[in-house]
Order: C-alpha cells, then sequence, then structure tokens
C-alpha cells in the first residue's frame, strides 16, 4: 500500500491543527516532540498502516499549525489539541506515541483524559525531577534558558546538543528537520514551559491506564533515557532483577513449559537456548524448570553446550551489527573476558535428580552460523534441509 495520507485541519482553541492519517484499525496517534512536526512518523506510519489507522500531525504554533500570536506552551492545552484530533477522526480512543516532550504531552493527556487511552508509549519523556541528580540536571537546562535570552538561539541550540546522547550515532537514520520557526518557537514558549514540569503520574497509575515506556540503548546516560527509568519505578513498572522480577518471570514461563512438555510428549523437537552459570542459585532453580518438562517421561532433554574461541567471539561482540541492535547486548570485550574468567556453565549432569532422560553434548561455534546450525541439526536428529516454520 502506498503512503499517501488523507490531510486534515481540525479547529482547537484558536489553532487550526493540521494532521493526517491512513490505514485501517485501532487509532495510533504519533505525538512529536520538541521539533513539532508530524512528517518524522510517516515512515513507521506507513510500515503499520495495513493494522492501525496512523495519524499524527503539528502540534500548536508547529509547522502548518499556526496561531495569530504565539504564546507560552500549556501542557494541558497540548492534551486537549490530542483530543480535538482523536474526536476529528471519529474515534473515541487512541494508543498514544508520544516521543520526548510528546511523551510528556502523552502522559497529561492520559491524567486529563484516561477514557481515551487504549494504551499510552511514552518514549524518553524529559521528566527530570525523579532522577536522582535532579537539582542539578534542573541548573543545567535552566542555564540553557539563559543562554538562549542573554546569548541566542544558535548558542543555546548548540550547548544543549552536547546533551543528545545518541542522535548522531553511527547507522542511525536522521530525522526529518524541522522548520527553523519551530526550533525557535521550542526556546521561546515551550522549553520554559516545560522545565520542571511533571504530569501526575501517580493518578496516572491509580487509574490503571495502560502505560508502556521506552528508551534508546544508544542514548546511554543522557538525562532523558535515565528519567525513562525512574518514571518506570513511580508507575510501578518492575525494572531491576528483584525477586519480584524473577518471581513474575517464573509465573510467565509456568504454563508456557507444561505446554512445551505436551508438544515434546507428542513427539515434537522443542529447542530453546539458556546462559546459565554454576554456583547460581536462581539459575540452578531456572534449569530444574528445563528438566522437569522431560522428567518422568520417556522424552530425552538433549543438553548442548555451545563454546566459541574467544578471538572469534570478540569480533562478533565488537561488530557494527550486534552494537546496533535495538535490544541492547553485551558489546564489552573486557566485561566479556571477566565474566568467562569469573564464571563457568552450569553442568546439568550434577543438578537433575529423578528419572531424567539427559543428554549432554558439546558443540564448537567458532565458525560460520550455518556450519553450526547443521552440527545441531544432526545432533538432535533433525532432517537436514528442513526449515521449523
Amino acid at each position: 500500500m502506498v503512503f499517501n495520507p488523507t490531510i486534515a485541519i481540525v479547529h482547537n482553541e484558536g489553532c487550526d491543527l493540521h494532521y493526517w492519517h491512513q490505514g485501517q484499525g485501532p487509532l495510533l496517534l504519533f505525538v512529536p516532540g520538541g521539533n513539532g512536526h508530524g512528517r518524522q512518523f510517516n515512515a513507521i506510519m506507513a510500515g503499520l498502516m495495513s493494522k492501525f489507522t496512523c495519524a499524527t500531525f503539528d502540534r500548536r504554533q508547529m509547522s502548518a499549525s499556526q496561531v495569530k500570536v504565539n504564546k507560552r506552551l500549556s501542557p494541558p492545552q497540548q492534551a486537549r489539541d490530542i483530543r480535538a484530533i482523536i474526536k476529528a477522526l471519529g474515534f473515541h480512543k487512541a494508543i498514544i506515541f508520544g516521543s520526548s516532550s510528546g511523551g510528556i504531552f502523552g502522559f497529561q493527556f492520559a491524567h486529563d483524559f484516561p477514557e481515551m487511552v487504549d494504551h499510552l508509549i511514552s518514549h524518553e519523556a524529559g521528566i527530570t525531577c525523579f532522577l536522582p541528580d535532579a537539582t542539578e540536571t534542573y541548573e543545567q537546562l535552566f542555564h540553557l534558558n539563559r543562554v538562549f535570552e542573554t546569548e541566542g538561539l544558535e548558542a543555546a541550540a548548540a550547548q544543549f546538543a552536547t546533551l543528545l546522547v545518541g542522535y548522531d550515532a553511527e547507522g542511525i537514520p536522521k530525522t526529518v528537520p524541522p522548520e527553523p520557526e519551530n526550533v525557535r518557537n521550542f526556546w521561546e514558549n515551550e522549553m520554559p514551559s516545560l522545565l520542571g514540569y511533571t504530569p501526575n503520574l501517580l493518578r496516572i497509575k491509580e487509574n490503571k491506564t495502560s502505560v508502556g515506556v521506552m528508551r534508546g540503548a544508544l542514548c546511554k546516560d543522557a538525562f532523558y533515557a535515565r528519567a525513562i527509568e525512574e518514571q518506570a519505578k513511580v508507575l510501578g513498572f518492575i525494572t531491576d532483577h528483584n525477586d519480584e522480577y524473577y518471581e513474575l518471570r517464573r509465573l510467565v514461563r509456568a504454563p508456557i513449559f507444561k505446554k512445551l512438555r505436551e508438544r515434546a510428549r507428542e513427539g515434537h523437537i522443542v529447542l530453546m537456548t539458556a546462559c546459565l552459570a554454576e554456583n547460581n542459585e536462581r539459575d540452578t532453580t531456572f534449569l530444574e524448570e528445563h528438566l522437569d518438562m522431560a522428567r518422568g517421561t520417556d522424552v530425552p532433554i538433549c543438553w548442548v553446550n555451545a563454546h566459541c574461541d574467544q578471538k572469534a567471539l570478540g569480533q562478533r561482540l565488537s561488530s557494527p551489527g550486534r552494537y546496533h541492535e535495538a535490544k541492547g547486548k553485551l558489546t564489552d570485550v573486557c566485561v566479556l573476558r571477566n565474566l568467562l574468567r569469573e564464571h563457568s556453565l552450569i553442568e546439568p549432569s550434577k543438578i537433575a535428580n529423578g528419572p531424567t532422560k539427559l543428554v549432554v553434548k558439546t558443540m564448537d561455534v567458532t565458525g560460520p552460523i550455518e556450519l553450526s546450525v547443521g552440527h545441531l541439526m544432526s545432533m538432535i536428529g533433525f532432517p537436514q534441509g528442513v526449515v521449523s516454520a
């Protein structure tokens, strides 16, 4: 399907809000951040419009959505603009994706109009008051406002750019640039209003609104990335790998492992991966869960310990493809070496108790992945040339 959205205008509180949409299904509304324009979302809308009614807009006083006289930004008014667009599209609720300050407006919308939120996804909303270094971060951003007022836009933008970690990382597609007027409006009317502003996340939690928060792995320790982790704590998400986290994972696995046990007894081959260390109580418990799938049956469980030449492993670890994957993965070779020196893989034969047909094998995966896959298929008796769906 060619991306050819329908463009429309809805008037709300003195502003003609320009928005566009295409697709079918639940409404997925993309809320722009400080650059103000919705064009940055066109590519992702094109990829999702077969499953969602995708929509975005130019925010008030940005790009095509102009007013007679620019005023200081009001987050509650931004939330009302979002409501106006949802209603203009003929929907009663929507999935909201907000990035940067768009994530702040998403939180504000969820607070003010919880009945209109299917789900909220807030990406790197720069709400800094929960940070351990909130005072220092506030002072830093406050200083940028002073630079804008005393030295001008170019000086403030240059200093602000030093805080934007990950934006210029190699391999990251460049976003569509905003109009120059958007940048000035951001510094004159948005940055001062947003400095220290915090929607009531506790009320959002009380309302049991469906919320997810996101941060980029390449943003590392940037204030807006760290802010996400603190917001998750306020909202009651389980983020740390604590006892509650592991218990939740066990509860999620239980019905899945039960079904896998049934499939194995029916003659299906089940392939699973794990990285379990010796002398680790949680890893031992996790291994027991695997063994339980075959315990008391005539189904064999074949445990294959994969090993790799450390030089080849280091090369794989530092490859650009691995570094730029969306999911954060280990990329530091020194950390890898320390892990290999301090830990050993668990030995299932020492753990297995009760009637279990356990077969332990080893496999060298130093070579090409196709060769390793072939060796694994031979070990488990899987027909060569057959691809499992």
